[in-house]
C-alpha cells in the first residue's frame, strides 16, 4: 500500500471494498482475445458502443480491435453515450438490443 502514508496501514476490510472499477479495467488490460477467430462467426452479430467512448481507452479502443476482427458485424453506435448506458439511457439502450434481436 504505498499511497499510505509510512507507518499506517489499511484493514483487509478497505482493500476489499476497492473500487469495482479497477476489477474491471484489469480485466480488460489482461485478456487477450483470439481476434483471428472472430472473422468466420456464421452467426450474427452486433456491437454496441456508446459514441462518446469512440477511441477512448479502454473500451472504445477494445470497440475499435472487435469491430475490425468482425467484419460483416452490425455496428451501432449511441450518439451521446458513454459505457454506462445501461445506466443513463436505459430505455434507448434496449431499444437497440431489441432491434439487434429482431433484425438476427
Amino acid at each position: 500500500m504505498s499511497a499510505l502514508p509510512a507507518g499506517r496501514t489499511c484493514s483487509a476490510g478497505a482493500t476489499a471494498a476497492r473500487s469495482p472499477l479497477a476489477d474491471e479495467l484489469g480485466a480488460i488490460d489482461g485478456h487477450r482475445p483470439a481476434f483471428g477467430a472472430y472473422a468466420d462467426l456464421d452467426v450474427p452479430v452486433t456491437l454496441l458502443l456508446g459514441a462518446d467512448n469512440e477511441g477512448q481507452p479502454p473500451y472504445g479502443t477494445a470497440f475499435a480491435q472487435f469491430e475490425q476482427a468482425m467484419p460483416r458485424a452490425r455496428v451501432v453506435r449511441i450518439p451521446g453515450e458513454g459505457h454506462l448506458a445501461h445506466a443513463s439511457a436505459p430505455r434507448l439502450l434496449a431499444a437497440h438490443i431489441a432491434d439487434a434481436v429482431k433484425e438476427h
